[in-house]
């Protein structure tokens, strides 16, 4: 009986550890539920959703800078996966 307490004690530490992983708000470190939280419940900031939680920038023309330089890491991906695929088919 006592091996059964010990097996189940076993999997429930190994289920909690396996919840899952932890997102944190950037700007005040704290725990945030999702990933797609739109914005942090203890500060307020604001997450950019197609990227994943990464905080927006207030400021309109530095997130201009960010969303162009996003866009920007899109296209290399894209053109990467493109020469790949011509390149796989040769």
């Amino acid at each position: 009986m006592k091996w059964l307490l010990i097996v189940v004690l076993v999997c429930s530490v190994l289920a909690s550890g396996c919840a899952g992983p932890v997102y944190v708000c950037p700007t005040c470190e704290e725990e945030v539920s999702s990933i797609s939280t739109p914005s942090c419940v203890h500060c307020g900031q604001e997450f950019d959703l197609r990227f994943g939680i990464s905080p927006r920038h207030p400021d309109p023309e530095i997130e201009n800078q960010m969303q162009q330089a996003r866009d920007e890491a899109v296209e290399t991906k894209a053109a990467y996966d493109a020469a790949i695929e011509t390149n796989s088919t040769d």
